[in-house]
């Protein structure tokens, strides 16, 4: 296969050199991973809008990028569960929701109580992003869906949980 940066022999399996020297027997992709704390210090996306909204400022966010968002609780329970029943293969690990940053923000704002007024609309060509993006990042969870007892969550059920977590740390 060949990619904009060079090759990719189809025959060495996706983790191969980052799992050590055999390789992975279960690789895990997911999508804009969110929870209620920071992670190693960085925010995330869900809880950098929740900053945002309140202090009641705007936000400008692209319409045009699509993704599958992951509560980072629901994401350790699949793999987890992946790891314990030894699956092999590539695995999507992600909300079961596809949806658009822009409306990934306005969920965000209307669970929590805040204006979707300040949730500004924007096109990926308007951002100044330091690395290229795809408009579509989001991944097909039919598989996990279909076969894993912990299920990729909805945006809904997800924000919920979010929602109580975030009470938790309070």
């Amino acid at each position: 296969m060949r990619g904009r940066k060079g090759s990719r022999n189809e025959d060495k399996r996706p983790g191969d050199g980052a799992c050590g020297e055999g390789g992975c027997d279960c690789v895990a992709r997911t999508c804009v991973i969110y929870g209620a704390r920071p992670a190693s210090g960085k925010v995330n996306f869900a809880l950098w809008l929740i900053e945002k909204f309140r202090d009641d400022e705007e936000v400008r966010i692209v319409t045009d990028q699509y993704i599958t968002p992951t509560l980072n609780t629901n994401l350790a329970k699949m793999m987890l569960e992946a790891g314990e029943r030894r699956f092999r293969g590539i695995w999507h690990m992600a909300g079961a929701t596809r949806i658009s940053r822009y409306d990934f923000a306005l969920e965000i704002a209307r669970e929590f109580g805040f204006d979707p007024g300040l949730v500004i609309p924007s096109k990926m060509s308007e951002m100044r992003w330091r690395a290229r993006r795809p408009a579509d990042s989001s991944l097909d969870v039919s598989k996990a869906t279909r076969i894993l007892e912990e299920k990729p969550l909805s945006l809904k059920e997800s924000l919920r949980i979010l929602g109580e977590e975030m009470d938790h740390f309070d």
